[in-house]
C-alpha cells in the first residue's frame, strides 16, 4: 500500500498493524525497483515535470 501512495497512517489502519517498524520491515526494496524508479524520475526531470 505504501508502495501504491496510501499514506502510511492509513496503511497500518487498514492493515491493523500498531507500530511504524512493522510496516518499514516489509517495505523492503529492490535495486530493480530503485532503478525504475530513477529512470522515472530522470524522464520527468527531462520534460520538465
Amino acid at each position: 500500500m505504501v508502495r501504491a501512495h496510501v499514506p502510511e497512517s492509513i496503511a497500518m489502519s487498514i492493515s491493523s498493524h500498531r507500530n511504524p517498524s512493522v510496516i518499514a520491515r516489509y517495505n523492503i526494496d529492490s535495486a530493480d525497483r530503485r532503478a525504475a524508479l530513477l529512470r522515472t524520475q530522470e524522464r520527468a526531470t527531462e520534460t520538465g515535470r
